[in-house]
């Protein structure tokens, strides 16, 4: 047989190797293509978000002072205006001579391309999302990164799974793979990097006033003891004050669904902190960070300090105010106890200005749960959503405390930037985020109403 009717014979059986592959992935039990399928999806998209990545940061180092990537602000003033204005300029035109009426992108349009099109993504709408993303964020317009790169690994796998013609739940499931892919690779951080905390329960807040008393004088006679003596001693033995580790239900299910997610030893130790040979290196490597701290143990924070006015006039009387929050069924009279029994003298009076209001913490194993973390898990594939306490505290305490059930959400993935702006200057929220805490919301709150929960 000749080389030239070999050919035909091999591509016919390639043929008939994809139509088998096609017909066995549309079965429940192909679990093993549908792996190897999502493998080389992460891969191609880990690819593009990396090209994407390139395209961006060496463009920026390329212009910004000192070829640091972040340095907008070292650019001259008339450079901060006029770049985000020309990016702007160039993405509209961009859109105008190509889009041919497809003008969403981003993550609003994957979902409603699997919402309503079997996952279908065009190799067009890749194109623009990488040319416009890149040209937004290299001209410093408010946009991330993570929009971008949820469009590109989903429309990678969408790619990947028409043209090797596979059916439309195995498309759906590539777009998936592409979107978690897209995610790791945007983030440097494997599939567990996007934690939702889903907050069931908050601390018990108090918040105390300490008084203390004492002669008082002219400055320039100073007693042996006075009353802002006596206060900081008090304070001082009360900051040394330090609670066992106490792990409320909703963290240690926290910990575990995150022991999943780790390395060995990290995994056994979350697993089972409360076990005898763990427990110390566990409550010392909590104790070290102040938000683990917080969320394993009662803590005492001195957060206002009140008394003389006059320079030269000792005074008579002075105050400090404590913020105490209590992990969930922590007795507030034993604590007031403890503040107590460190007065360094008896002129001193402890008076509560705000009571803890206690409610029972919400069932995190229940439909109205699963609903919500299906649909965090919709905008977000891969991600891992825990019950959490609340370390802080919400409105959510006062409808607790009446036998109501509430759930706490940030329906966003906040990067460690946006982070650092809570409560700051310029605190902010991308587009992207404001666009998928929407989609979110409503696709929760539809859900719930249609359950009638």
């Amino acid at each position: 047989m000749s080389r030239h009717s070999r050919f035909p014979s091999g591509r016919r059986q390639l043929e008939v190797a994809m139509e088998n592959l096609r017909l066995h992935l549309s079965r429940p039990d192909a679990l093993l293509q549908l792996s190897v399928l999502g493998a080389l999806t992460g891969v191609l998209a880990g690819g593009v978000i990396v090209a994407f990545r390139l395209a961006i940061e060496s463009t920026q180092a390329g212009f910004l002072p000192g070829g640091d990537i972040e340095a907008y602000e070292g650019l001259p003033l008339w450079a901060r205006f006029a770049l985000p204005v020309a990016g702007g300029v160039a993405i509209g035109i961009l859109f105008k001579l190509t889009a041919r009426g497809r003008h969403v992108v981003g993550i609003v349009h994957v979902m409603e391309r699997l919402a309503y099109h079997q996952g279908y993504l065009s190799l067009r709408g890749l194109l623009l999302q990488f040319a416009g993303g890149a040209l937004a964020i290299i001209s410093g317009q408010s946009v991330g990164r993570e929009g971008p790169g949820v469009h590109l690994g989903a429309a990678s796998g969408s790619l990947l799974g028409q043209r090797l013609g596979l059916p439309n739940n195995t498309l759906r499931t590539l777009v998936g793979c592409g979107t978690a892919a897209s995610i790791a690779a945007s983030f440097n951080t494997p599939l567990a990097g996007v934690v939702f905390a889903l907050e069931v329960t908050e601390k018990m807040s108090m918040k105390l006033r300490l008084t203390t008393h004492g002669r008082s004088g002219h400055g320039n006679q100073p007693p042996p003891e006075t009353a802002l003596t006596s206060l900081a001693e008090w304070i001082t033995r009360i900051h040394g004050l330090k609670y066992p580790m106490d792990i409320h239900p909703a963290v240690r299910e926290a910990f575990r669904r995150l022991a999943g997610r780790k390395k060995f030893p990290e995994s056994l130790l979350l697993r089972f902190p409360d076990l005898f040979p763990f427990r110390a290196l566990v409550g010392r490597e909590m104790g070290s960070d102040p938000t683990m701290n917080a969320l394993t143990r009662t803590t005492i924070a001195v957060t206002v300090l009140r008394s003389g006015e006059a320079y030269n006039v000792v005074p008579g009387r002075a105050e400090a105010v404590l913020d105490v929050r209590m992990i969930p069924g922590t007795d507030p009279e034993k604590v007031i106890a403890d503040i107590r029994s460190l007065t360094p003298g008896a002129d001193a009076d402890i008076e509560i200005l705000s009571p803890p209001e206690a409610g029972e913490a919400t069932p995190f194993g229940t439909p109205a749960f699963q609903i919500i973390e299906e649909a965090l898990l919709a905008a977000v594939p891969g991600a891992l959503v825990v019950p959490f306490m609340d370390i802080g505290g919400s409105d959510s305490k006062h409808l607790r405390a009446k036998g109501v059930p509430c759930y706490g959400i940030i329906p966003a993935v906040i990067t460690e930037e946006e982070l650092g702006t809570i409560h700051g200057i310029n605190e902010r929220l991308s587009v992207e985020n404001l666009c998928r805490g929407t989609e979110i919301m409503y696709s929760a709150l539809l859900r719930l109403c249609n359950e009638g929960l």
